[in-house]
């Protein structure tokens, strides 16, 4: 089954084993307050995302295979609170654009850290 999965609300429920392959956008969106347990998915040739999570969403995304989307095989907004389990992405266009953002946010926040330290004690 190809398919295009979203969860929206206050949603919960189980996607398991399907699969979400050339979709315009995501392969599966989890948005606004939405708790879905996402397990044994494949999320492949998305024009965004394998798999989304925006708002305020969670849940549980677990051994989802993600690969060749144009963005990233599991894309996290700044306010959501999944948990990832045994994932794997792969040959996706900004994996490595958000693993440099991360690292630059951690560094920028010792060095801030340390300089609060140093000046204000």
């Amino acid at each position: 089954m190809e398919l295009t999965a979203f969860a929206i609300g206050n949603a919960g429920g189980t996607a398991r084993n399907n699969v979400c392959l050339n979709n315009g956008k995501d392969g599966i969106g989890v948005n606004e307050q939405a708790q879905p347990l996402l397990e044994g998915n494949r999320c492949e040739a998305n024009k965004e995302s394998g798999i989304a999570f925006r708002g305020n969403a969670g849940g549980t995304a677990r051994k989802n295979v993600c690969r060749n989307n144009d963005s990233y095989g599991i894309f996290l907004d700044y306010d959501v609170k999944p948990v990832l389990e045994d994932n794997f992405s792969d040959k996706t266009k900004q994996e490595s654009a958000l693993f440099g953002c991360l690292v630059l946010i951690f560094l920028l926040a010792v060095i801030a850290a340390l300089v609060w330290y140093f000046f204000f004690f």
